[in-house]
């Protein structure tokens, strides 16, 4: 279709989706279309039906939907969380089935929610609207815990603050400063949930301050971290570089690490182990799991987190990333419940190889 009937039909679709009583029903009858013609080898979700969604949302838009709030001792019921029309996040939100156990990618929240369970300090690297975040401070508050998140767009550190609010949560310290090797001045390159990180050389962009992760904790005398998880567009390696002290302490004192891995930033063909990022906690004595998870806003209850040697890894496709669990804990599987499989994709996928990309649980 020719790009000047395009954009009627696109000006149409904002324009239903401007009366929110005929886009709420528009998203279900999407849903259901997508139940009854699946079809093998494709995402409807990324052909067909996700386009139209993103046509009948503007970025001033914002998606608001009950979560479940993880079951502690003094909390139970839903929240309100709260997303700007901008991101796959959203959209994934957006079209999620209720109940919501969580926002984005369901078994990374899940171990997310494992380690929390433990924790009295947690540092986000990335930490978007609070999508991980807020979940992660409902079980941290039961142990007076602390979840410090970092975030350098403002816009969203406003809307992590927002849903934090709306769950009656105060246990968080936030700051717009970015995570570096050093203390540096950064310039965020692209937009919202895909910007990555540079080091400032005048180039175009919003500029920021970066501190390290070991200036961090000695400024705020932070004894140790449980849990460093990180979500920043290649940065990724730069704030671990600059997490020596934490990362050298031994099991039981050095923090459990969630981050993600991408190829657009990371060249992986020669093995996960070989890259920088991986060898560089591997030398720290870590050891390595990729997190087998959608990208989405996928229901899971009561699925154990599958996670995969980062040797054993399937890694082959079009540029893609997934989230990598690095632990000292030498019992890391048993204690947080996860299941060991060999050979397969971290990435869960609906339309490919249901061999590689599909849970082996079921």
């Amino acid at each position: 279709m020719s790009s000047d009937k395009e954009t009627p039909l696109k000006a149409a679709l904002a324009r239903v989706g401007r009366d929110p009583i005929a886009k709420a029903a528009f998203l279900e009858a999407l849903k259901d279309w997508e139940k009854r013609n699946a079809v093998s080898g494709e995402e409807l979700r990324e052909t067909t039906s996700g386009p139209i969604v993103d046509a009948l949302f503007d970025e001033a838009d914002i998606v608001t939907g009950a979560v479940q709030r993880p079951a502690t001792a003094t909390a139970s019921g839903s929240f309100d969380f709260s997303l700007m029309y901008r991101s796959k996040v959203a959209r994934e939100f957006a079209m999620a089935d209720a109940p919501v156990e969580h926002v984005w990618e369901p078994q990374t929240t899940k171990l997310l929610l494992a380690l929390a369970q433990r924790a009295d300090s947690a540092l986000i690297g990335g930490a978007y609207a609070g999508d991980h975040a807020v979940m992660m401070m409902h079980l941290m508050r039961e142990r007076d815990g602390i979840c410090h998140c970092f975030e350098p767009n403002r816009e969203q550190s406003a809307m992590l603050e927002k849903n934090a609010r709306a769950a009656g949560l105060s246990n968080y310290r936030l700051s717009n400063d970015g995570l570096w090797s050093t203390t540096a001045q950064l310039v965020m390159v692209g937009s919202d949930s895909h910007a990555h990180p540079e080091v400032y050389a005048g180039q175009e962009g919003d500029v920021f301050s970066a501190v390290s992760i070991d200036d961090y904790c000695s400024l705020n005398s932070i004894a140790a971290l449980d849990i460093i998880m990180l979500d920043i567009e290649g940065g990724e390696i730069e704030a671990l570089r600059g997490a020596t002290a934490c990362l050298s302490a031994p099991e039981g004192r050095a923090p459990d690490i969630v981050f993600e891995i991408h190829r657009s930033y990371v060249d992986w063909s020669n093995g996960l182990a070989s890259t920088p990022i991986c060898g560089l906690l591997l030398d720290q004595g870590y050891t390595l799991y990729a997190i087998r998870d959608y990208q989405g806003n996928v229901a899971m209850p009561g699925a154990p987190v599958e996670v995969v040697p980062i040797d054993t890894c399937y890694l082959e496709g079009p540029p893609h990333g997934f989230n990598i669990f690095a632990s000292k804990h030498q019992d890391c599987v048993t204690r947080y419940g996860l299941r060991i499989c060999n050979g397969v994709s971290p990435k869960l996928l609906k339309h490919r190889d249901p061999a590689l990309h599909q849970p082996i649980s079921g």
